[in-house]
């Protein structure tokens, strides 16, 4: 009772969601499926180690270009394409990059 008082006192709307039901979230369970595939990639031989290549999965998520809108999520994030040590030897963006099938100009 003293909670839902607190609340009200900071006019704050507390909205609750099961974390184990799909439809819960469903955009975080459809990132999360995705995640598991690009996790399956990437530890192929090594299944147990997931956790090590969790941050390179996250990052190749994040800056894949979306088929639906044409972007990555970091651009709609952040406004801008990642750069990567790459695109400063090669003067480029990993966009322009995969966009001409993985060939340099």
């Amino acid at each position: 009772h003293t909670i839902k008082m607190l609340y009200n006192l900071m006019s704050v709307f507390k909205l609750q969601t099961t974390s184990y039901h799909a439809r819960g979230n469903g955009q975080c369970e459809s990132y999360n499926k995705h995640l598991v595939v690009v996790l399956k990639k990437l530890v192929d031989n090594d299944p147990k180690q997931w956790f090590r290549k969790l941050d390179q999965a996250v990052f190749a998520l994040n800056t894949s270009v979306c088929s639906t809108t044409g972007f990555s999520a970091y651009k709609l994030h952040m406004g801008r394409e990642v750069r990567v040590p790459a695109d400063l030897i090669y003067d480029t963006t990993t966009t322009e990059f995969y966009k001409s099938g993985g060939h340099l100009a």
